[in-house]
């Protein structure tokens, strides 16, 4: 069993050995080898390319394990499309380029949900290995 704590909004902790995130923890998953990592994506900056891949998994040894890879989908960013920054302190726009992915696990599985379709991840490997259509 990992032990897995969460110090602060964008440091992970895992059996001793700390990770730094430029992100915000949306959701941590302990699983029995390694701590699924879920990042906020309204955190990432205007256009950046790893929006869409903000699903990781590190091993017991605090290093990276998988980056899920990329599905593809992207966003057009309108006017509207802005946040409340992490301070409070104003707006800024969304990362507008690569759609999140939100996930769930059920059975092992790990299943991604986009506004068009969703995707089956391999846990193992963070390779995506089914794209259904949600329309």
């Amino acid at each position: 069993m990992l032990d897995v704590e969460q110090p602060n909004p964008k440091t992970l902790t895992v059996n001793g050995h700390t990770v730094e995130f430029q992100q915000r923890i949306k959701t941590l998953i302990p699983l029995t080898d390694r701590v699924l990592v879920h990042l906020v994506t309204a955190d990432f900056e205007f256009g950046d390319k790893l929006v869409g891949q903000n699903l990781m998994a590190y091993g017991p040894n605090g290093k990276l394990i998988w980056r899920v890879e990329n599905h593809g989908a992207t966003l057009r960013a309108r006017r509207e499309d802005t946040v409340t920054q992490p301070d409070g302190t104003g707006h800024r726009r969304v990362p507008q380029s690569i759609s999140d992915v939100g996930f769930y696990i059920e059975d092992g599985i790990i299943s991604a949900a986009l506004p068009a379709f969703e995707l089956t991840i391999d846990p193992r490997n963070g390779k995506i290995v089914k794209i259904e259509s949600r329309r």
